[in-house]
């Protein structure tokens, strides 16, 4: 058995309840805060899903500039709650409603509370409209919503555009005006009726962002056309954007004639007339739209609007009078044919629309999760490429010390040489044959011999430690490293960075006076080992020749010129290289410190950049796919 209108209602209702009902759940059992934009997607899912719930039925009227939108609203709420000028008059958009029975008609305003002409209104809009159908998530923060009565004082401050100059200026805080007034048959209740700016005014047109937002929340188009105001390319524009959110929505085209050509005969004008008709219906239709005949009307809706104006006043000469109540005439019937083809059943109308968005706002969720699990795949190549090449030059192969690197030119060998002389000299010089000499003074010409060590000792260790060629190089090999980590920064993010600083050049006088302290140790070591007060000349130099050989050692005859044995090779020169080497090391190891540092928070900077909580990718990837495949899940019919 066939179901009846009421059966088919019924199980629509219950399709959409399901859906709403479904898509509360998958959002409850997803986390989608760490991404805006999916999560921004998903709650407009949801309050397009919510608004199934909404008896509120938008019908918006649409055309060019001067194509009779505000006339033709004008005749549907019996009233005059849309400004009519030769010059742009609506300029946002304006709803009107039917008035509660025992209410005043009266204007809303929704104004910003922190006006910026410059900031988009796009989520207010949306608020405003969650409000209008009374949805309960509409969040009207940053608005302040105003209320006056409907007369014509109000009409001109709150909904009218100041005019300078003959230049209409959009320059309101006004988002957006809610009006109610008396309406007819079309205007019943739980509809709202938006009166929309031109396609192609100079104030407002398609290009602001609150059309495509109205448009998709949209569940009947009436679309305006004049015969002096073309469909141009911004007229298919709108409908291009109303089939990509909103292609359920029905439309209707109302055709404003204007009886102009006087000289012709009437049917040549109703030819006319029939011609320009079925131009816009073809092109209505080439936008992918069923426009069936049954919603196409031709009227003169200046008739109307002058019929309306001379019945309160003397405008209109009396042999006119019939013409224009025609028209009216005309126009009550096109008034109860919409809404007896569509606003009759507009509950199932309602509700085919909202389901045709929800799919439309499921389906672009999908193509988001798509996109964005394409993202991490890309991403993860892009981080394990990274990784790579920053961890290969994670070891530090520049900044390493090794003492071939930095050799020292000690010759032991002729330092002694030099100390060997230097001792000879002192004892022909300080000894006499025969002589007698007390503690003091021997240990005074002992000193005297250590001491001249001592400085020859420094001199040649202040001689070859080559602190300006050790810098450089050590300055060559930071320069090595800087630019192994900015080229691999700059090839892996384009990041360039500038090299460390603050490193000082007199980083080594540590060394040259460490090997000083070692010469005088020598001096203190055995200058204190006079213990006896008288010492003969064979005592003092049997004395001094020990003195000597602790310092410098002992040659062979066999090896001649060879020491051996003295601390000046097994202590002095071993220590001075240590503490060199030593020094060398601390010095390029505070500087590879400072690059491995610099690398690891580059690297850190540059990996967080590619992923950020690379950690919490896989479970992100799983969550989306899980979700995906709920939404492809729900069933529409």
């Amino acid at each position: 058995m066939a179901n009846t209108p009421n059966t088919s209602l019924e199980l629509l209702e219950k399709t959409a309840a399901r859906v709403s009902d479904r898509l509360k759940t998958i959002a409850n059992d997803t986390d989608l805060t760490w991404n805006t934009e999916l999560d921004t997607q998903m709650h407009l899912l949801l309050n397009r899903a919510e608004e199934v719930h909404s008896k509120a039925f938008v019908v918006i009227v649409v055309g060019p500039v001067k194509s009779g939108k505000s006339t033709f609203v004008n005749s549907l709420a019996h009233a005059y709650v849309s400004p009519t000028h030769f010059l742009e008059c609506t300029v946002r958009p304006s709803v009107i409603s039917q008035c509660k029975a025992g209410e005043e008609c009266r204007i809303t305003t929704f104004r910003q509370t922190e006006f910026d002409p410059e900031a988009s209104k796009a989520d207010h809009v949306e608020a405003i409209i969650d409000y209008i159908k009374g949805l309960s998530y509409a969040d009207l923060s940053g608005l302040e919503v105003q209320h006056y009565p409907l007369n014509e004082e109000n009409l001109t401050e709150h909904v009218e555009q100041p005019i300078d100059n003959k230049v209409v200026r959009v320059t309101t805080d006004n988002v957006l005006t809610s009006i109610t007034a008396p309406g007819g048959d079309f205007l019943g209740r739980d509809i709202f009726l938006v009166d929309m700016p031109g396609f192609d005014g100079l104030n407002a047109n398609l290009e602001d962002k609150a059309y495509p937002i109205i448009a998709h929340r949209a569940d009947l188009v009436i679309f305006i056309q004049s015969s002096n105001s073309a469909i141009s390319k911004i007229s298919t524009d709108f409908f291009d954007i109303l089939r990509a959110g909103n292609g359920s929505a029905p439309v209707c085209l109302i055709h404003n004639y204007f009886e102009s050509a006087y000289w012709r005969t009437e049917e040549e004008q109703k030819r006319a007339i029939r011609g320009q008709m079925e131009k816009a219906k073809e092109i209505i239709r080439s936008r992918g739209f069923n426009l069936p005949d049954a919603n196409c009307f031709s009227i003169n809706l200046g008739k109307v609007a002058d019929n309306s104006e001379g019945a309160t006043g003397s405008i209109v000469l009396p042999e006119y009078r019939a013409e224009l109540e025609a028209a009216t005439q005309s126009f009550r019937e096109i008034e109860k044919e919409l809404y007896q083809h569509i606003i009759s059943s507009q509950h199932t109308t309602r509700l085919n629309n909202c389901l045709g968005r929800i799919k439309y706002e499921k389906e672009l969720l999908c193509k988001m999760i798509d996109e964005q699990l394409a993202k991490f795949d890309k991403a993860r190549e892009q981080y394990d490429k990274a990784e790579q090449e920053l961890d290969a030059i994670r070891e530090d192969h520049q900044l390493v010390y090794s003492r071939a690197a930095f050799p020292l030119h000690f010759s032991a060998d002729d330092l002694a040489s030099s100390l060997d002389g230097i001792a000879n000299v002192t004892m022909s010089q300080q000894l006499n044959m025969g002589a007698k000499y007390n503690g003091a003074t021997a240990r005074g010409i002992v000193k005297s011999m250590l001491n001249m060590f001592a400085q020859t000792i420094r001199t040649y260790v202040d001689s070859h430690i080559l602190m300006t060629d050790y810098l450089e190089k050590i300055n060559a090999m930071t320069e090595s490293r800087f630019l192994e980590i900015r080229n691999a920064l700059n090839r892996v993010a384009g990041i360039t960075i500038q090299p460390l600083s603050g490193f000082k050049d007199d980083e080594l006088k540590v060394v040259e006076s460490n090997a000083v302290m070692k010469a005088y140790d020598v001096e203190q070591k055995i200058g204190d080992t006079f213990l006896i007060d008288r010492y003969t000349y064979e005592r003092m130099r049997s004395m001094m020749n020990e003195a000597k050989m602790t310092v410098i050692g002992v040659t062979q005859p066999s090896e001649p010129g060879i020491y051996r044995g003295g601390c000046l090779q097994t202590t002095i020169l071993p220590s001075v290289q240590q503490d060199v080497a030593n020094c060398l090391q601390d010095i390029i190891r505070k500087r590879s410190e400072a690059y491995s540092k610099l690398l690891e928070e580059k690297r850190g900077e540059v990996l967080a950049a590619i992923i950020r909580d690379f950690d919490q990718v896989d479970a992100r990837i799983t969550a989306l796919k899980t979700l995906k495949t709920k939404l492809e899940g729900i069933q529409f019919t």
